[in-house]
């Protein structure tokens, strides 16, 4: 084997080493929480060729320095720019594991730049001093760093035997429930469940806010429940506890799997097809059965008890998206780095972009098809007003920081909620069918703000529309959510 062939090959491996140490935090979710990202064959497809493409670029570029530039200072800048971004993707790993991240959010933004620019300034005085000895350590540091490459491709091969569900599918429109009863005679329902929607914020006085005129003018012809509990007071427990139509002990994910925590602390995997769950009541009472949501695999969770369902992978790029792109995997890896800067400089922009695809997506499913002769039971799981805060009442458009919890970020977040509420109203009536359909809007758990009360975080803003009701009406006595959506589907 020539030298020149022992450059380009070992640029290769150095090359396919930094690809690997880039895509090191999407491996660790891959590993450790693949039942979020919703993986489907064509990820891996859109992987295998991010990696080829970055592996090549990366290999090119090792080249040109060892062959093309000689000043030994050129090349530990040419080198330190090259690894720069995969280091630090591969560095998020350890951040997490050592730092609480949650805690960074603390450090003055003043003492962060403080700190980079005094180890800036070591580096480059390092540079400047002793190139020959920094140059050695960089090229040692990537070759000891190098086996991560067999990481990268174990991942490969698992994903290769790895079983996908799918993140959307829909059965033909005939009737499957048990009931022998006229389906068509009973009203279709329709629950927008908004994530994270607050009572306190949308309710003033026990009245809805005159600045959210669409849900106060459907408060107005509804019925208020003043007193809701949630099974939980975060989106893990407390939406599954509504599908499966009771409280649970505790909800965890591992690995591929969504499990219950019983309790006597014993896990099963999280059963949303038994009879009393919510889905399966609708259908065994005639209802078409459809989901639509974010963040949990709904589809394989409820297939069986679903006729149709659409998920979002709140972490995945390239769910709900129908084109083939490497850069998918690439804004995926993006998307799984810490919100803290200056990760987050690429991170936010990635999840902003999500939110609002995730948004438009589900408010266009959420009313699709809204004329069908068959009455159906459409749950609707939006990821508003949930953070990123990126809309305000006339649309996309992302604050200086869409990633601070403050009241301002997410009242302005709420009135888009109130124009969404608007549009699918409007979308209902225009198809004839809100006056004879029952809507519920409702939330999973309270706006987690540091400034509300810790205690009572699973109270939530309920109101329920019934056929042909044109009058408010309000309910003071606490009351479960997931009891008042059962009665809904069996009428008791």
């Amino acid at each position: 084997m020539t030298g020149n062939r022992r450059r380009v090959l070992a640029a290769l491996w150095y090359g396919a080493s930094l690809a690997s140490l880039f895509f090191m935090p999407l491996i660790q979710a891959l590993q450790t929480g693949i039942v979020y990202l919703f993986w489907q064959g064509r990820d891996t497809a859109e992987l295998a060729v991010a990696f080829a493409a970055l592996t090549m670029a990366c290999g090119a570029a090792w080249y040109a320095l060892d062959r093309v530039v000689r000043a030994p200072r050129l090349q530990v800048a040419g080198l330190a720019l090259l690894g720069a971004i995969p280091l630090a993707s591969f560095g998020t790993i350890i951040l997490r594991q050592l730092v609480n991240v949650s805690s960074a959010r603390t450090i003055p933004p003043a003492v962060l730049l403080m700190l980079a620019i005094v180890l800036g300034t070591i580096g480059l005085a390092t540079v400047v001093s002793i190139p020959a000895l920094s140059l050695r350590a960089l090229r040692g540091t990537a070759l000891l760093l190098s086996p991560v490459t067999l990481i990268m491709a174990a991942a490969f091969v698992q994903l290769a035997r790895y079983t996908s569900t799918p993140a959307a599918y829909s059965t033909p429109q005939q009737a499957t429930g048990s009931d022998s009863r006229d389906s068509t005679a009973r009203p279709s329902v329709y629950v927008f469940l908004f994530d994270e929607l607050s009572y306190r914020f949308m309710y003033q006085d026990g009245a809805v806010r005159r600045d959210l005129p669409h849900l106060r003018w459907l408060s107005e012809r509804a019925t208020n429940y003043h007193g809701a509990q949630a099974p939980g007071d975060e989106t893990l427990a407390s939406i599954p506890g509504l599908l499966a139509g009771r409280d649970l002990s505790g909800v965890q994910v591992s690995g591929d799997e969504v499990l219950e925590i019983l309790p006597d602390g014993k896990r099963l995997p999280l059963n949303l097809h038994a009879r009393d769950s919510l889905l399966a009541r609708a259908r065994a009472n005639g209802f078409r059965t459809e989901m639509v949501g974010f963040y949990l695999p709904y589809c394989r969770l409820l297939a069986g008890v679903a006729d149709a369902c659409q998920s979002f992978s709140w972490y995945n790029v390239a769910t709900g998206t129908k084109t083939f792109s490497p850069l998918h995997p690439i804004l995926t890896n993006v998307n799984l780095w810490p919100y803290e800067q200056p990760f987050g400089l690429l991170k936010v922009p990635v999840l902003c972009m999500l939110q609002r695809r995730i948004v438009d997506r589900t408010a266009a499913a959420a009313v699709a098809d809204p004329g069908a002769s068959r009455a159906r039971f459409r749950f609707v799981h939006f990821s508003l007003p949930h953070h990123p805060f990126v809309f305000d009442r006339n649309g996309y458009s992302p604050p200086a920081d869409p990633m601070q919890w403050s009241a301002g970020n997410y009242e302005r977040q709420l009135r888009y909620v109130d124009t969404l509420a608007g549009m699918l109203i409007d979308r209902l009536e225009k198809a004839d069918v809100f006056d004879g359909s029952t809507l519920v809007v409702m939330s999973d758990h309270e706006f987690r703000w540091a400034q509300l009360v810790e205690a009572d975080k699973a109270h939530i803003p309920l109101m329920i529309k019934r056929p042909g009701q044109r009058s408010r009406e309000d309910v003071t006595e606490p009351v479960k959510a997931n009891a008042a959506l059962e009665q809904l589907v069996t009428g008791r």
